[in-house]
């Protein structure tokens, strides 16, 4: 634990080196100044004395105590200046860094890391630690140096009165050193037990509170349900920290008890012995008795850094694994630069997601090539969503192998090959910027990407709405942080995600997964056309469980239970008179065949 510790320092200092250059070495600096506290405290009155004593000149006395004033100043002045200006902007930019590279690393990391409930767990305390903890554990660095150069002014001091004190005083430090390491590792054991009751009891309080969720809570009055769920992973919480306290407590009586014994009783002792055999002089007396206890004060605050930079040193390597995290995905994809896609294939495809043992995907063999439109059909849970994941390569393969242009996917440079393809999932959404930030998920850089906004929301039926609003494409979307912002309705808000697809147009391939969900039968028939449309010289891929659109499709595959049970044209599997035709003629007779044949 202790090398993890000193590695993981060692490293989160190159990532504060990074965004604040110079900020350790002024650290440092500050931190010598430190020394100006026993020299004014201790050896100062000490000399004062020892001259008047001698009857020394007034004037050297004097001199004494400017150099002490100065000395003083000095430190006064650096530290005012270091923590009212210099280290609050810069532990900003520090902890702006850390942040902005966890975000960076959330593209990164692998989706089968969240399946992990363990990495779920380091990803919450190193999140929490990046927010606060990183500027802690430099505090805990800064108040370590300071303290170590107080602390060795005043071993000086008593060093050259009387050396064997620094005995008792060493010996106090590590009975205090000791169970302080205690603590902290047994502090770390019992975050990690209450991390997961603590993330349920979180959980249930945004459900509760979340804008996203209050229309639920109201009409079905869910508030109980969440309340007692926060109850009860609240209670586990407390009870694992009640039951853990009796140790801590039983380790603090035994530390100061100790402490106390060594400095006080102790130390007390040994100076009277030494002066009834001649050996100190009662001033000498009083001097070390002051010098004692300071050092007392000064050990108990160096073993507290000690401990604080050990403590928040073990929540660094949850931190530091997560900046370190590397994509087993990204990893592999770093091979050819792909410029087009003619043909995609699924050989032999096999896939069950982490920690399961069951295949959600089993033996699946599919073809399809530039300009086809391709239709993966099935009942909600027959694997088509996790088809998309693997074609996206948000995971890979188990078994068998996808191939793109003849060539196994994982030998394609992943951005190129993502850079590709656009998508709409059927969780999609909208965040707090202008619904033409939303549409091109980046700023508005002038009046092409303007018209090209507009383009995209007519193709997805929405312009006639969106312009009729007061701010029109500017319009700011949720109530987020603006209470004139926009919420969109289900509908609106499926066909906001579509108008991000058409806004590039240079995509080789589209995905749609489950998008006509929200919509009526009319908007879905126009935007299908559009679709169709948008896609003639394109790869499309139709994710679906309604079949409205089938007669278009040059192939379709029938999912069932995560194989392809049928494959082939809409005439062929409705003559075949499998799963494919029963599921159609069943939405045919739900919606009537209007919606079913309008295309």
């Amino acid at each position: 634990m202790k090398k993890n510790i000193l590695k993981n320092t060692y490293i989160l200092l190159l990532y504060v080196n990074r965004y604040s250059p110079g900020y350790i070495w002024v650290m440092l600096f500050v931190s010598i100044t430190a020394f100006t506290g026993p020299y004014s405290t201790v050896l100062v009155p000490k000399i004062i004395v020892d001259m008047l004593i001698k009857q020394s000149d007034i004037r050297k006395i004097l001199l004494v105590i400017g150099t002490m004033v100065v000395a003083n100043v000095v430190r006064i002045v650096t530290l005012t200046i270091f923590e009212e200006r210099y280290k609050p902007c810069q532990q900003m930019e520090i902890e702006k860094g850390i942040n902005a590279l966890l975000m960076d690393k959330s593209r990164v990391i692998d989706l089968k890391r969240y399946d992990d409930p363990k990495f779920r767990d380091i990803y919450d305390r190193a999140i929490t630690h990046a927010n606060s903890g990183v500027n802690s554990f430099l505090d805990a660095i800064t108040n370590l140096v300071d303290r170590f150069f107080y602390l060795a002014s005043v071993i000086a001091i008593i060093t050259s009165l009387d050396s064997c004190l620094i005995i008792f005083s060493l010996c106090c430090m590590l009975v205090l050193f000791f169970f302080q390491r205690i603590m902290t590792s047994y502090a770390y054991q019992t975050d990690v037990l209450v991390t997961r009751d603590r993330r349920r009891a979180e959980y249930s309080k945004k459900l509760c509170y979340g804008a996203d969720y209050v229309s639920d809570v109201k009409i079905l009055k869910l508030e109980q349900i969440f309340k007692n769920e926060y109850l009860e992973a609240n209670g586990k919480w407390q009870d694992i920290v009640r039951k853990r306290s009796v140790f801590r407590g039983v380790l603090r009586i035994s530390d100061e008890t100790l402490r106390f014994f060594i400095l006080n009783v102790v130390t007390m002792i040994y100076l009277v012995v030494r002066i009834q055999a001649g050996h100190l002089s009662v001033s000498s007396f009083v001097v070390l008795i002051t010098a004692t206890m300071q050092l007392s004060y000064e050990l108990f605050s160096f073993v507290n850094s000690l401990n604080s930079f050990y403590r928040l040193g073990i929540y660094t390597e949850d931190l530091v694994n997560v900046l370190e995290c590397e994509s087993e995905v990204e990893r592999i994809g770093v091979g050819k630069r792909l410029e087009i896609i003619d043909s995609l294939s699924f050989v032999g495809v096999s896939f069950a997601y982490p920690q399961k043992e069951q295949f959600v995907l089993k033996n699946v063999n599919i073809n399809i090539f530039k300009g086809q439109r391709i239709a993966v059909v099935g009942h909600n849970g027959a694997g088509k969503t996790t088809l998309i994941r693997l074609l996206l390569r948000l995971y890979d393969v188990c078994e068998g192998t996808i191939t793109v242009n003849n060539e196994n996917i994982q030998a394609v440079e992943l951005d190129s090959y993502r850079n590709q393809i656009g998508v709409v999932f059927q969780d999609y959404h909208y965040y707090a910027m202008t619904i033409a930030e939303n549409v091109l998920m980046r700023k508005v850089e002038g009046n092409e990407d303007e018209e090209l906004v507009q383009w995209a929301l007519e193709k997805a039926d929405l312009w006639e709405y969106v312009n009729g609003l007061p701010e029109k494409i500017n319009t700011i979307l949720t109530r987020e942080f603006n209470d004139k912002g926009l919420n969109m309705s289900g509908g609106q808000s499926q066909k906001l995600a579509l108008a991000r697809v058409f806004a590039q147009k240079n995509k080789q391939m589209l995905i749609m997964d489950e998008v006509s969900a929200a919509l009526d039968p009319y908007s879905e028939n126009k935007i299908n056309k559009s679709v169709l449309d948008f896609c003639r010289d394109k790869i499309l891929i139709f994710i679906s469980h309604r079949l409205s659109l089938m007669k278009e499709m040059d192939y379709i595959y029938y999912f069932e239970h995560g194989e392809v049970k049928e494959q082939g044209t809409h005439e062929r599997l409705m003559n075949e008179n499998g799963g494919y035709a029963r599921m159609y003629k069943l939405q045919a007779e739900a919606y009537g065949d209007s919606a079913t044949d309008s295309q």
